[in-house]
């Protein structure tokens, strides 16, 4: 047996519990989970930034669908196994394995990791950036709980959807945009004691 069925295998044990059953499958699950957790962030961006906040959610759409398209191309290309295929004998794994020869990355790892460190970075607080981080592990964990991934295939996943985050994020924290949503002042504007100052427009001389 692998290191990495071995690991999954005591992940499980270590973890098995009705609880952990309940509340692993539910974070696993995209239109019960995710789809809600994007609307909350939306919500959230829209209810703080207003007009600035939309335009960030919607660069976090753009980046998490590109995190998934990339996902699912390396999945196709790499084509390997998931636990639920290799190790279907064992009595807790799931009946159905949908994508059974695609398992590497973790197209939830990616996913959920690239929303957190986007954010995380772009909007500058940690209070964002942490919950969602946990929640991204968390919902890594679910994945070789249940049987779907192996831990290399979440933790590649992970790897990837921080590298997919972080780039977009430094060059958002750039623009005059980022710099507004995260509290900072413009650079094209500068500052004294505090108060924005605004550069005086340049008068032609009189003849």
């Amino acid at each position: 047996m692998s290191l990495d069925a071995e690991l999954l295998i005591a992940l499980r044990e270590a973890l098995s519990h009705p609880v952990a059953d309940a509340v692993l499958a539910f974070v696993s699950l995209r239109a019960a989970f995710a789809v809600p957790l994007l609307a909350l962030i939306c919500l959230g961006l829209c209810l703080r930034w207003r007009r600035d906040g939309l335009i960030t959610f919607a660069l976090t759409l753009a980046v998490l669908g590109l995190a998934d398209l990339n996902g699912n191309v390396l999945k196709h290309l790499i084509a390997q196994p998931r636990p639920c295929l290799e190790l279907a004998h064992l009595d807790w794994m799931p009946d159905t394995c949908p994508g059974a020869r695609r398992g590497m990355p973790s197209n939830h790892a990616i996913n959920f990791f690239a929303v957190a460190t986007f954010l995380g970075i772009a909007l500058r607080r940690a209070r964002v950036g942490l919950p969602l981080a946990l929640v991204a592990c968390a919902v890594g964990v679910s994945r070789v709980y249940l049987g779907r991934h192996y831990p290399s295939q979440v933790i590649v996943g992970a790897l990837l959807g921080c590298a997919y985050g972080v780039l977009p994020a430094l060059i958002f924290a750039q623009t005059r945009l980022g710099r507004r949503v995260a509290g900072l002042p413009d650079k094209s504007n500068p500052t004294v004691n505090g108060e924005t100052v605004i550069a005086p427009t340049a008068t032609p001389p009189t003849a």
